[in-house]
C-alpha cells in the first residue's frame, strides 16, 4: 500500500500535542475548512483534502490515550490521541475525502480517544447498511483488546470523492483523533481465457501495470502445488501490446516442430504467464 498522509485533530492551541512527523498535518480548526494532506514521502501537499461535511464538531479538552501505536492504531504516534472532534448524534454528516483519482482504490482509517468508558463512534461507507464501530476509551489496561481504530479497505471514489458517514453511540460522543488515507496498490497480473495450444493464437489481459508491458511474454510450467518445475526452461513468445491499462497482448504459440527446432519444450498443464515493463 502507498501511504498518502495523516491528519491529527489535537486540542486546539495545545502545541505540545502537535505531530512533527512527515506526512502528518495538525488541524487547528475544522469549521467549514478543507484540510489538505501532506505526503509522507516529502511532506508536500498532495491535492487530497479532508472535510467535515455537514457537521463541524468541536475540540474537547479530554485526556490522551494509551492506545496510540498499538494494534490497529499502530500508525498513530504518541500524542496523536488527545481528544479530537466530537461525533454527531446521528447520521447527519460525512467524513469527506476529495481530490481522489476515480481509477484508484483507497484505504481510509480512523482512530479516536476519550477517558470515559462506553463511548464509541460508528462509521459507514455504504449508506449505513454496514457499520464499523470504534471504541474510544483510552485505557489499555482496562480494555486490552481495544484496537482503538477502524479501517475501510478498497473504497472507490465517485467524482473524486469518498464520503463516510459517522455518529456517536448511545452512551455519548466519542472523539475522532486522527485520520489516515492510503492508495491501494494491486500487484500486476496477466490472465487469459484462452487455452494455450501449439500453433494457435492467444489473447492476454494485463492489469495493474504502472507502465505498458513489453514483448515477449514468459510461460513457466508449474506443478500441482503451483510451484515452478525445475529442469524445464520457460519459453518466451513474442506478443503485440495494445491498450492503455488494462493492456491487451496478442501472440501465437510456437508449433511443436518450431519448439523442438529452437530447443524448447512447450509447457502443458498449469502455466505462469508473465510480462515485464
Amino acid at each position: 500500500m502507498a501511504i498518502i498522509g495523516y491528519i491529527n485533530f489535537a486540542r486546539s492551541g495545545v502545541t505540545a500535542e502537535q505531530i512533527s512527523l512527515d506526512g502528518w498535518v495538525n488541524a487547528g480548526s475544522v469549521e467549514d475548512a478543507a484540510i489538505e494532506y501532506n505526503s509522507v514521502a516529502d511532506n508536500t501537499p498532495t491535492g487530497i483534502s479532508f472535510t467535515f461535511a455537514g457537521y463541524a464538531g468541536f475540540f474537547p479538552g479530554t485526556l490522551g490515550s494509551e492506545l496510540a501505536g498499538t494494534g490497529a492504531a499502530s500508525w498513530a504516534p504518541a500524542g496523536s490521541l488527545r481528544g479530537g472532534v466530537a461525533a454527531p448524534g446521528g447520521w447527519v454528516g460525512f467524513l469527506r475525502h476529495s481530490g481522489l483519482d476515480n481509477a484508484k482504490l483507497y484505504n481510509i482509517k480512523f482512530t479516536g480517544s476519550i477517558d470515559i468508558p462506553g463511548r464509541v463512534i460508528a462509521f459507514s461507507s455504504d449508506g449505513t447498511s454496514t457499520v464499523k464501530t470504534l471504541e474510544c476509551y483510552d485505557s489499555a489496561a482496562e480494555l486490552p483488546n481495544n484496537d482503538a481504530a477502524v479501517e475501510f479497505i478498497g473504497l472507490s471514489p465517485t467524482a473524486g470523492v469518498i464520503d463516510i458517514q459517522w455518529k456517536k453511540g448511545l452512551e455519548g460522543s466519542g472523539y475522532l483523533s486522527a485520520v489516515g488515507i492510503e492508495e491501494q496498490t494491486l500487484d500486476p497480473a496477466v490472465t487469459t481465457t484462452d487455452t494455450l495450444q501449439p500453433g494457435e493464437s492467444f489473447t492476454l489481459t494485463a492489469t495493474n501495470f504502472a507502465a505498458p508491458p513489453v514483448s515477449p511474454v514468459t510461460l513457466t510450467p508449474l506443478d500441482e502445488n503451483g510451484e515452478v518445475i525445475t529442469g524445464i526452461t520457460p519459453i518466451t513468445v513474442a506478443v503485440t501490446i495494445t491498450g492503455s491499462g488494462p493492456y491487451t497482448a496478442t501472440g501465437t504459440m510456437p508449433t511443436l516442430s518450431e519448439a523442438v527446432t529452437a530447443g524448447n519444450s512447450i509447457p502443458f498443464g498449469s502455466t505462469r504467464i508473465s510480462l515485464s515493463t
